[in-house]
């Protein structure tokens, strides 16, 4: 990851081929704040407005964050934090137990 100062207590953060805004926390971690522009072209040349999707996909309680990119790429990719404890109790109505341990969190029946 690379950054630069756009203006004071901001930094152009670039990750890949994507770019956001983002400020250090009086801890010194990384705050993510927004995008560097509301919408990208994929490579054939179609353009996708993630935020929408993002929010979107966000109403479900089992979703904590999520992230849509694809930036001159041939199709869109999204990354998806997922609200643990909700997580865990969808699957305890259906039935699923989550393995214990942080190494493997897969669900089993």
């Amino acid at each position: 990851m690379a950054h630069r100062k756009t203006r004071p207590g901001y930094l152009l953060l670039t990750v890949g081929c994507a770019r956001g805004l983002g400020i250090l926390d009086p801890n010194g971690y990384l705050v993510i704040t927004g995008r560097l522009k509301e919408q990208f072209k994929l490579q054939n040349g179609r353009y996708v407005a993630p935020t929408p999707i993002e929010e979107h996909l966000k109403l479900s309680p089992l979703i904590a964050n999520c992230v849509l990119y694809g930036a001159d790429r041939p199709f869109c990719v999204l990354v998806v934090s997922t609200g643990q404890a909700c997580v865990e109790d969808e699957a305890r109505q259906h039935g699923l137990t989550l393995s214990s341990g942080t190494e493997d969190r897969s669900c089993t029946t």
